[in-house]
C-alpha cells in the first residue's frame, strides 16, 4: 500500500514539473517577438517636433523570422485620401508591399518586401516620417502609428507609437 502511495506521489509531482515546463514554454514564446522603442521604452505619446532624428527608431525582433509587419495609421493630417495622392494609404503590410522609387523616398526608414519579410531584426524608423505631419493640413491632434508583427510560427505583438501636435500658444 505504501508503494502504490509512493508512485502516486512521484507521479503527481512528476505531472507538476510537467504542467510548469509547458507553461514556461507558452511565455517564451510570448517573448518570441518584441518591439522596442529604447529613447520612449514606455511607448508614451510623443511630440512631433520639425528634428526628430534618433527619437523615433523602433527595434523589432521575430526569433522565427517575420511574416508580416502591418503598419495601420490613425492620423487627422495622414488619412487615406491624403496618402492615396502618392499612391500610398494607412494599412499596409510592409512585408509585402511593392513601392516605387518615390514612394519608397516619402517612407524613408521605414523597411518593406525583402527587408522585412522573414527577418529576425528590423529597425522600424519613423523619424524621418514623423515631422512631415508638420507641413500638413489637419497636423493638430494624435497620430498614431500601430505596428503589428507576426512571426512564421503565427504569434502576434503589436504596438502602438504615438505622436501628437498642438499649436504653440500665441504669446
Amino acid at each position: 500500500m505504501n508503494k502504490n502511495l509512493i508512485i502516486s506521489l512521484v507521479a503527481l509531482i512528476c505531472s507538476v514539473f510537467t504542467f510548469s515546463a509547458c507553461s514556461d514554454d507558452d511565455d517564451d514564446k510570448k517573448e518570441a517577438i518584441t518591439i522596442e522603442w529604447s529613447t520612449n521604452p514606455d511607448f508614451k505619446a510623443l511630440a512631433i517636433e520639425e528634428n526628430m532624428t534618433g527619437k523615433a527608431v523602433i527595434n523589432i525582433k521575430a526569433e522565427a523570422g517575420i511574416k508580416s509587419l502591418k503598419l495601420n495609421i490613425n492620423s487627422p493630417a495622414l488619412t487615406d485620401e491624403t496618402l492615396a495622392l502618392v499612391g500610398l494609404s494607412t494599412s499596409v503590410d510592409l512585408a509585402t508591399v511593392e513601392l516605387d522609387a518615390n514612394q519608397a523616398a516619402i517612407v524613408a526608414g521605414l523597411p518593406y518586401g525583402e527587408a522585412v519579410k522573414n527577418k529576425k531584426e528590423v529597425t522600424f524608423d519613423v523619424s524621418k516620417l514623423v515631422p512631415m505631419i508638420l507641413a500638413l493640413p489637419g497636423k493638430v491632434g494624435e497620430h498614431i502609428f500601430s505596428i503589428v508583427v507576426t512571426d512564421n510560427n503565427d504569434a502576434t505583438l503589436s504596438k502602438d507609437l504615438i505622436f501628437n501636435y498642438a499649436e504653440p500658444a500665441e504669446e
